[in-house]
């Protein structure tokens, strides 16, 4: 079952937490964002990730603090990551490739939000590609561009091979389709064509309409219960966020106010962060272990306490 992770935060009620990136050359890019701790608080709940501990090694976060010390976010991301963190990064030799595969939501944060350029600073893969379209929908009978999994095939009959994958689809399939069994069918197709690497989805926000509001809530049930079929896949609740931050949606709704295209660009990063260490986890186990697979493992669900 896919589990919520959260770790404790300082009590301050305001926090200031530098958001930093390190590319190859080892040069930062530091910006500074002003975080409450509901909000920081908001953020873990929205990190959904199977597959780690999130509390049973010390080592493991001062190993990550270590580069994000003054980062209140680098927390967030040292508990989720756990132990994956103690993995050498020289036992992996492969290249990583990153594919952000995304609608008009991934678009806009590639366009307002620089999304391409800033997660190939970031330095945690070594090919990364955001790939994003208005209206594109999961998969079904549509024509390539809008659908994402005949644009996954297309790129990989292009050559790309991604280690991982950040699924950002469903706003446009919550407004065509409206049953459990579609959603879940579309979820299962994509997931199939993608195969047995790490995936996080980041699930679905309208708010434009009741309706819309009812499907996108049954699209996110759904995907969960679906994900759960797939022990490398996770959930990133957008969903969540956009509930404790308002400002992140435009007017109609659907898109996002150009804070929000922010907020989603760092999402992706922090993201690329976390698939990368376990892309760099699974590579160490499957070159020094006999099995080939990584058992499903899982996280009891904790929540923030008040």
């Amino acid at each position: 079952s896919l589990s919520m992770v959260s770790s404790p935060l300082a009590s301050a009620t305001r926090l200031v937490s530098p958001v930093t990136s390190i590319n190859g050359s080892g040069r930062e890019f530091s910006g500074m964002q002003d975080q409450s701790e509901e909000e920081l608080r908001s953020t873990e709940r929205a990190f959904r990730f199977a597959g780690f501990s999130a509390f049973n090694t010390i080592r493991a976060t001062r190993r990550f603090c270590a580069l994000f010390c003054h980062s209140a976010r680098g927390l967030v991301l040292a508990a989720l990551l756990g132990p994956g963190l103690l993995a050498s990064g020289s036992a992996h030799s492969a290249t990583k490739t990153v594919l952000v595969l995304g609608d008009s939501l991934t678009w806009g944060s590639n366009y307002f939000s620089k999304a391409q350029s800033r997660l190939a600073a970031s330095g945690t893969f070594d090919t990364v590609v955001v790939d994003g379209w208005w209206s594109r929908r999961i998969g079904g009978i549509i024509s390539t561009t809008y659908s994402g999994n005949n644009t996954y095939k297309k790129l990989v009959s292009s050559g790309l091979r991604p280690t991982a994958v950040i699924v950002a689809l469903g706003t446009n399939d919550v407004f065509f389709m409206s049953k459990r069994r579609e959603y879940a069918a579309l979820i299962r197709e994509l997931m199939t064509t993608i195969g047995n690497i790490p995936v996080v989805w980041v699930n679905v926000h309208r708010v434009d309409t009741p309706s819309n509001v009812n499907r996108s809530r049954l699209f996110n049930t759904t995907l969960e219960r679906t994900l759960a079929e797939y022990p490398l896949a996770s959930i990133f609740d957008w969903s969540g966020l956009a509930k404790q931050n308002p400002a992140v949606m435009a007017w109609d709704k659907i898109h996002h106010s150009a804070y929000g295209y922010e907020v989603r660009t760092k999402t992706y990063l922090d993201l690329a962060t976390v698939l990368s260490q376990r892309v760099v986890s699974l590579t160490t186990t499957t070159t020094s272990a006999v099995p080939t697979t990584v058992p499903a493992t899982t996280v009891p669900v904790t929540s923030v306490a008040p």
